[in-house]
């Protein structure tokens, strides 16, 4: 008959087996809840799917979130399960999304996969460690589950410099219009951006001129980077390119000697608003 302290050791080495089994697997500890593991709460999750109220995306303006209160859950065991098991269940989620990152769009695979989204987005800055897998589906996904990981992604509150990285990575991939929509909805900061965005005020395509332009309009002093690429820009003979430019370069003028300089060129041009802000900028 086994000891009390042989039963210790026993389940010592037991614990130690199971969790270098999920390490050499790279599969996350099993979390049990209430009796449920992660999987079956997630299961449960997911047959409540036609009837639950998704969560609200918060909006960005200027790089800021606008946060709601948080969604309800009141009333559906399954999300108050992953709500108490909070981090725990962090790891678990992770691995199920980036084992469907690759998997086929058809359901009920999508399905799993919005569902884990879902719950890392509702788990808020619980789930902060989930952002670097989110960043890379989000490289992959298309227009129809791309909001949702955005909003999730915005949600986690990831630190900064692993969305200017994502957005630098685009960038370097020539894939602007995604560089600019993901900077308009992620929001972005920081002086590597700003060339980049800055860079894009040379493009041969309009739209794209403008996207950067509003961009770097709405940083104020953090497109302070960006100045010389800006000052180009106020010879683009679009006015409303001028504009951006022109209101980019006021809101750093108090402190760089480059764009007060550029904007005092900007007294007598053509257009009045552009004139404006100039003067406005500089009195």
């Amino acid at each position: 008959m086994m000891t009390t302290p042989h039963r210790i050791v026993t389940l010592v080495l037991l614990v130690w087996f199971l969790t270098a089994t999920a390490c050499l697997a790279n599969l996350p500890i099993e979390v049990i809840h209430e009796g449920k593991t992660v999987e079956q709460w997630f299961q449960e999750y997911v047959s409540g799917a036609s009837t639950r109220t998704p969560p609200q995306t918060p909006p960005v303006v200027n790089g800021e979130l606008l946060w709601p209160s948080p969604a309800a859950g009141a009333g559906d065991p399954a999300w108050e399960a992953f709500n108490v098991m909070g981090s725990n269940a962090v790891p678990w989620l992770v691995h199920r999304l980036e084992a469907s990152a690759g998997a086929t769009n058809a359901e009920p695979s999508r399905l799993e996969r919005r569902q884990v989204i879902e719950l890392i987005q509702r788990l808020e800055t619980t789930a902060r460690s989930a952002a670097p897998s989110l960043l890379t589906l989000l490289k992959q996904a298309d227009e129809s589950e791309a909001e949702a990981v955005c909003a999730a992604i915005a949600s986690v509150r990831p630190e900064p410099l692993l969305i200017n990285q994502f957005l630098l990575d685009l960038g370097k991939a020539q894939r602007n219009a995604d560089m600019l929509y993901y900077a308009r909805r992620l929001g972005w900061s920081g002086s590597d951006v700003a060339q980049l965005l800055g860079g894009l005020l040379r493009s041969p395509d309009r739209d794209v001129i403008h996207d950067a332009a509003a961009l770097l309009e709405a940083a104020g002093p953090g497109a302070q980077a960006a100045v010389e690429q800006i000052t180009g820009a106020l010879q683009n003979a679009d006015q409303e390119i001028r504009y951006l430019a022109a209101r980019s370069l006021a809101g750093m003028a108090t402190n760089t000697p480059a764009a007060r300089k550029a904007l005092q060129g900007l007294i007598d041009d053509q257009n009045e608003m552009v004139r404006r802000v100039a003067r406005r900028a500089v009195q």
